[in-house]
């Protein structure tokens, strides 16, 4: 599984990428740290580019933010979508 987003590396400022948990065909999914609150996030990077990559990506987050599971992570009360070089990428809290 290859990497795009390189362990160590700080995302708006505040989330370090600890490693890929994770890949499919539209992106990867990374451990991350906030380095605010040291609580542990789920980042998805999103291949899916332009409008139509970014809608498909809010309306995943705004599905799982519905979705109550203990399987399941918790979406952040507030969320985040930082704008290129960060990619396309969600948190959710694990």
């Amino acid at each position: 599984m290859m990497e795009t987003v390189p362990s160590g590396t700080i995302l708006n400022g505040h989330y370090r990428i600890q490693r890929v948990l994770g890949s499919g065909g539209f992106g990867h999914v990374y451990l991350a740290i906030d380095l605010r609150t040291n609580l542990q996030y789920a980042l998805k990077e999103y291949f899916v580019t332009g409008s139509s990559g970014q809608a498909q990506l809010q309306h995943e987050a705004r599905v799982l933010s519905q979705l109550h599971h203990p399987n399941l992570p918790a979406s952040p009360t507030q969320r985040d979508y930082p704008s290129p070089p960060d990619y396309g990428l969600d948190p959710f809290n694990l």
